[in-house]
């Protein structure tokens, strides 16, 4: 099946970033896993995913959810997001220092 749009773009991204990690790795630099796997849809905010360091993006969130809520949705998968935003061998704490690395500074808890 031939993926189309977004969902294309992500998925070859993120399959060479998922062969590009080592096979013993279990934790990793918040700014690590953002660019290796958040920035292939947050870069740009495709299928609206929120921009990374775009202050509008979150607060609109945040406004509506807390941090942590954002966060369990997040790992849980959400919408067009899958589980772990494909980072598949990240830990919890990997995953929510990815989310808070993305957040504006001035939002930030």
């Amino acid at each position: 099946m031939v993926l189309k749009g977004y969902a294309a773009q992500c998925s070859k991204i993120l399959a060479v970033a998922m062969l590009s990690l080592g096979a013993g790795a279990t934790e990793f630099a918040p700014g690590e896993v953002v660019e290796r796997f958040c920035a292939a849809c947050h870069e740009r905010g495709i299928a609206n995913a929120p921009r990374i360091d775009q202050v509008s993006d979150w607060q609109s969130r945040l406004e509506m959810s807390s941090l942590e809520e954002i966060i369990a949705r997040g790992w849980a998968g959400n919408r067009r997001m899958p589980p772990k935003g494909y980072c598949t061998r990240c830990t919890e704490e990997d995953f929510a220092a990815a989310v808070q690395e993305m957040l504006p500074e001035q939002l930030l808890p």
